[in-house]
């Protein structure tokens, strides 16, 4: 080989390769190629939602999760992030009412005493590299409506429609369980002091109006389900599910609904 080849020839130096994985990157020389390190939450997806993933965590898998984890940690931190953005004012008023003491802010433990309740299923829209987009809690109730609780989202993803992704699969799944009765509370703007830039009332209730729920006046409930609301003396709008408005204005569902289901939308 003569020396002017061998001078224009480019060195090429090893390096640590590293490939991006859900949840965080790896040093690809840890770990052997063949194998497929997944994001622990991964476990917990019920369904792909194009390029987005349905995490659910509900009493039969919950005592899975390892905490101590660190892209557990990290999933969970944005969690808290989005949780305590989203409903700040309300956690201003529960401050206000004494219910939590001053400058608390949710963590952890305030979501482990939802995710661990036994009554409660969390639905939780993550994008492709598993991390949470959108929330929410289904708390199932035997003797009275399924309650819908802390609807939020990423504050950087709202308008990208990501919580209504996230209502058709919890309705569509609630229906094919034979769950039809769902229930929500919203707070009037005057009670938590929604101010100019919050996301208001009306467009809550109107966001529910379209997935089905309806405005319902206190006196049309019966006792049971008056006296288990959070506030049954005006500081809340009622809204109840109704599937067969739901199915008039999103009929492209009809198909992933089961026969049971179709039929109920349909009486």
């Amino acid at each position: 080989m003569n020396k002017t080849y061998r001078s224009k020839k480019k060195i090429y130096r090893k390096k640590k390769r590293s490939f991006k994985l859900r949840g965080g990157t790896y040093l690809r020389n840890t770990i052997n190629r063949k194998s497929q390190v997944l994001h622990p939450l991964n476990a917990f997806v019920k369904k792909k939602l194009g390029d987005l993933y349905l995490v659910k965590l509900d009493r039969d898998n919950i005592e899975q999760l390892d905490y101590e984890d660190i892209y557990t940690k990290a999933f969970f931190q944005k969690y808290i992030d989005i949780l305590n953005y989203s409903f700040e004012k309300e956690r201003e008023y529960s401050i206000s009412k004494g219910i939590y003491q001053n400058g608390y802010k949710h963590d952890i433990n305030s979501v482990k005493s939802n995710t661990h309740n036994s009554k409660f299923e969390t639905l939780i829209l993550c994008s492709s590299n598993l991390t949470p987009i959108s929330f929410l809690y289904i708390e199932k109730n035997d003797d009275d409506y399924d309650k819908i609780w802390t609807v939020c989202s990423d504050p950087e993803k709202r308008g990208q429609g990501m919580s209504s992704k996230l209502l058709k699969y919890m309705i569509v799944k609630q229906l094919n369980e034979d769950r039809p009765k769902m229930l929500l509370e919203v707070f009037n703007d005057q009670v938590i002091s929604r101010e100019e830039n919050d996301v208001k009332q009306q467009q809550i209730m109107s966001h529910f109006g379209n997935n089905g729920f309806e405005n319902t006046a206190l006196e049309d409930l019966d006792r049971h389900t008056y006296n288990n609301l959070l506030s049954n003396d005006g500081r809340t709008k009622i809204m109840i599910f109704n599937p067969n408005k739901w199915l008039q204005d999103n009929k492209e569902e009809n198909r992933n609904l089961n026969s049971k289901a179709k039929e109920l939308c349909n009486n």
